[in-house]
């Protein structure tokens, strides 16, 4: 009897252990869930910098995950410029390369930029392309949203012959033609096009100085047409 008694001893403290390890093993894992909310309590930015979105109010509920972020942090010591550059001009930047930027909010006042990427790629519907530049802003002078413009390198030369930008027109195949007016005549002359701005275009070769070009309504005209020149102002 003390033998049969002392085995079934053994086996419930083994059952028994079994039992106390089992509730061990949940209590540990209630723990570790508490501990994992307790931290999603406390909201840690990767990052050093300022507050400029808020996404969510106080009480309430969040669930601490990445799908739903709460705030969007930037830092405002270093900003990025977006600059839309011409295809054209693409070409002749470098990353690297130091540009002044300037703004309307600080007349006369010139910030240092810095080009930190070039779009390989260029809007088809506009044909420009997407240029990153860097500037310090310790002074926090830039806020984010702010309209900025960066003055390019551009090449210059004297005596060019120069057009209004709306005096080119495209062909079928998208090359450049001027119309020029003999007369009463209007014939699409095939240009080459040099250095561009917003609002001139300079012309390699195709015409000459003298020559009277159709400035508008271009667009639909056919080769030798009957036109009338009105003079501009």
């Amino acid at each position: 009897e003390r033998g049969i008694a002392a085995r079934k001893d053994v086996e419930d403290a083994r059952t028994q252990l079994s039992v106390n390890q089992a509730a061990l093993r949940q209590a540990e894992a209630a723990l570790a869930l508490a501990r994992l909310q307790l931290a999603r309590t406390e909201v840690r930015s990767p990052l050093a910098g300022t507050v400029v979105k808020r996404f969510a109010s106080v009480g309430e509920q969040v669930d601490g995950t990445a799908a739903a972020p709460l705030f969007e942090i930037a830092n405002l010591e270093e900003v990025e410029l977006f600059g839309n550059v011409p295809a054209v001009y693409l070409g002749k930047i470098r990353v690297g390369a130091r540009l002044p930027v300037i703004t309307d909010a600080f007349p006369g006042k010139t910030f240092a930029g810095k080009v930190v990427a070039i779009s390989p790629a260029v809007d088809p519907s506009t044909n420009v392309g997407t240029v990153r530049i860097r500037m310090s802003n310790s002074r926090r002078l830039l806020r984010l949203g702010m309209f900025l413009s960066a003055q390019l390198p551009l090449e210059t030369r004297a005596k060019a012959l120069v057009v209004p930008a709306q005096a080119v027109y495209r062909d079928e195949q998208g090359n450049p033609e001027v119309y020029r007016v003999e007369g009463d005549d209007a014939s699409a002359v095939p240009v080459k096009l040099g250095i561009e701005t917003k609002s001139q275009v300079e012309l390699l070769s195709g015409v000459q100085a003298g020559d009277t070009v159709i400035l508008t309504g271009g667009y639909g005209l056919k080769d030798h047409a009957k036109v009338k020149v009105r003079e501009g102002s």
